[in-house]
């Protein structure tokens, strides 16, 4: 009831200041926009959030100007998309474009206040500073060491630029939490694959050959495959099965061998045809695990013959190093 009360104040300051401005400016409108703004009020006015906010954007779109953010500021504060509430307010403060009067910019700075309360502010620096930041998939305008205002809850971070190998981060954010968040990027490797550095020149012009880039002799990385993990598990399993089996046969055969001569074959005869079937199916199903358990392990421990990309680096360093203390060396 509260929250509807507030709206409906809150909308019908919306109603005054843009309906106002659109009737004593009508001869400067495009009328798509006076369409979309009595359209969106109406809707504002109603509860109806989503199709105010589309109306909003249509105006907007029309013709940009401070009382259309201000609408599309409070359509998002009411749909709890603070960010967006945010983003829209600090816009219209400072548009020119049928600005705001001091009256609703003291309001506007208020409700600013409230929605940065129910956010979490982060400062992202990036190394270096000219790379691209997408945050949730979407590219975003960031100056160095500037506040970002973020929703609560889980975002995705993601760093690119050119030569330098990409990064990604996932930051889990709550209510009022502050956070510094530095994104370092590291330059590409140089791509060398079994091939000399090429010769080193000294000051008196004799070469010397830089040592082989073997990426063989590079550590290499494990499988970090599940299948294998899938085949161990589903081995054991087999295996389990085949034991079960094989304990019910020999349950079977005890009935069998320990049955007296009174008891009449009837009863035992079950126990007798199942036995071997029983045994005969849990022999092959241990086997057939064993096997499987077999491979799954043979399958963890097989290495990739893959050198990881910071191997390779480390490789391509340890050649120049090398090669330029055979330059030294040749000098001396």
């Amino acid at each position: 009831m509260v929250q509807h009360m507030v709206r409906h104040a809150l909308g019908l300051i919306l109603l005054v200041a843009l309906s106002s401005r659109v009737s004593a400016q009508a001869g400067e409108e495009p009328a798509e926009y006076r369409d979309a703004i009595r359209s969106g009020l109406r809707e504002y006015d109603t509860g109806n959030l989503a199709e105010a906010k589309l109306y909003f954007t249509k105006a907007h779109a029309a013709y940009p100007n401070a009382r259309t953010l201000r609408g599309l500021g409070m359509v998002a504060y009411g749909l709890r998309d603070y960010a967006a509430a945010v983003a829209h307010f600090e816009q219209a403060l400072v548009s020119t474009e049928k600005p705001l009067s001091a009256g609703l910019q003291s309001e506007l700075r208020e409700l600013l206040g409230r929605s940065r309360a129910f956010l979490a502010s982060v400062r992202i620096e990036l190394d270096p500073s000219d790379a691209q930041l997408r945050i949730d998939g979407v590219v975003r305008d960031h100056e160095h060491g500037r506040v970002l205002w973020m929703n609560p809850g889980e975002h995705a971070l993601e760093v690119a630029k050119e030569g330098y190998d990409p990064l990604t981060r996932r930051i889990d954010l709550a209510a009022g939490a502050e956070l510094v968040v530095a994104l370092k990027l590291e330059p590409l490797a140089e791509t060398i694959a079994r091939r000399p550095l090429g010769p080193v020149s000294d000051e008196k012009g004799s070469k010397v050959e830089s040592p082989w880039f073997d990426p063989s002799a590079a550590p290499v990385e494990r499988s970090a495959s599940v299948a294998p993990w899938v085949v161990l598990a589903v081995s054991t399993a087999v295996v389990i099965a085949g034991g079960v089996l094989l304990g019910m046969a020999a349950s079977d055969i005890a009935t069998v061998e320990n049955a007296d001569t009174r008891t009449s074959w009837s009863s035992i005869e079950s126990e007798y045809d199942r036995a071997p079937i029983r045994s005969g199916t849990g022999f092959a199903l241990v086997g057939l695990g064993t096997v499987g358990i077999g491979i799954g392990i043979g399958w963890m421990l097989w290495p990739s013959h893959t050198p990881s990309r910071e191997a390779a680096r480390l490789n391509v360093s340890l050649g120049q190093a090398k090669a330029s203390r055979l330059v030294g060396e040749s000098i001396r």
